[in-house]
């Protein structure tokens, strides 16, 4: 076990001396090994009797935790979309545990800049329904300073997809609108509802659907592709990538 362990610190301080160098002095290459090589040894501790101290355990977990760190700004220096997913998705678990099973470990002095650039990721891949919800968690946003640019954003994408579909179509169920219009949570449907009527739709309680008075020549359909207009209208947020 304290050869595992050795092993483990051994790796761990050649991620960070290399980590620690300048941008342009680092070896990208080394970097993504020594992480693999990490993760390996992680689980292979994992599997070791449960005799470690608590002080041993705590050590662990924050080497676990800076790793995972690690494994996201590299992936952001290689353009990997989907290394920086699975790294981020893996290290949401230590923010998340920290209180539960090391109460005495620092919150990590990164993890506002982390779980921020997991926002920007959402953005820059087009997933406002998961940002929203995501901010809206209780664990999610970075500071609370966020929230009112988030909304303006949010309020920004709600009226440009709302405008498409007063022009574009006839009618547009609840439960679809609901979906485009970025409505989450338990009040949802009170809050589209509210919206519709601020909006001045008409509702076909038969049909459950919204009836728009539109313009005949942009007509298409009588009723909504949910799935095809998800993928035109959020094709807005490319843009937002001049945010990162």
């Amino acid at each position: 076990m304290a050869v595992c362990i050795e092993n483990l610190r051994i790796h761990y301080k050649t991620l960070v001396d290399e980590w620690d160098k300048k941008r342009e002095q680092r070896d990208l290459n080394k970097l993504r090994s020594t992480v693999e090589q990490l993760k390996t040894a992680f689980i292979e501790v994992s599997f070791l009797p449960t005799s470690k101290s608590h002080d041993l355990k705590d050590e662990i977990f924050v080497m676990q935790r800076h790793t995972l760190e690690i494994s996201v700004l590299l992936s952001v220096l290689e353009e990997n979309a989907d290394n920086f997913e699975r790294s981020m998705l893996q290290l949401k678990h230590y923010y998340a545990d920290k209180t539960k099973a090391h109460s005495n470990i620092s919150r990590s002095p990164v993890m506002c800049e982390m779980l921020g650039l997991n926002l920007m990721y959402l953005l820059s891949s087009n997933n406002l329904s998961q940002f929203h919800e995501l901010f809206l968690s209780k664990e999610s946003p970075p500071s609370p300073y966020y929230a009112y640019f988030i909304e303006t954003l949010l309020c920004s994408a709600r009226e440009a997809i709302a405008k498409s579909l007063e022009r574009a179509y006839r009618t547009v169920s609840k439960k679809s609108a609901q979906k485009l219009l970025l409505f989450s949570g338990p009040e949802a449907e009170s809050r589209l509802d509210c919206y519709a009527v601020q909006k001045g739709w008409k509702m076909n309680e038969a049909r459950n659907a919204f009836i728009f008075d539109v313009d005949e020549s942009y007509v298409k359909d009588r009723t909504v592709d949910c799935e095809s207009l998800m993928d035109k209208q959020f094709g807005y947020a490319k843009q937002l990538d001049m945010i990162v």
